[in-house]
């Protein structure tokens, strides 16, 4: 929008395709077998945090969501250019 109203807004050429779903029942002891780069994190579990892994030319996120129905439950989406996927 803000774009837009600065005149600096760009149409690209290129189609980008996103998807996202929930899980449930998520175990999160998966992601402990990521090799991650981050700093040690003493104030809260970083687990809760939404996570990004990111490569040429697309994008995956993951966030924890806590309710009460579902305690283990994640969304994951995923976004990626056509034209290099």
């Amino acid at each position: 929008m803000l774009g837009r109203k600065l005149g600096l807004h760009q149409r690209t050429q290129l189609q980008k395709n996103v998807y996202w779903f929930r899980l449930v029942d998520f175990d999160p002891a998966i992601l402990s077998h990521i090799h991650a780069i981050k700093k040690e994190n003493r104030s809260f579990d970083s687990y809760y945090c939404t996570h990004h892994f990111f490569g040429e030319g697309s994008w995956i996120w993951c966030i924890p969501i806590v309710s009460e129905e579902h305690p283990r439950m994640i969304s994951i989406g995923i976004t990626y250019r056509t034209d290099l996927c």
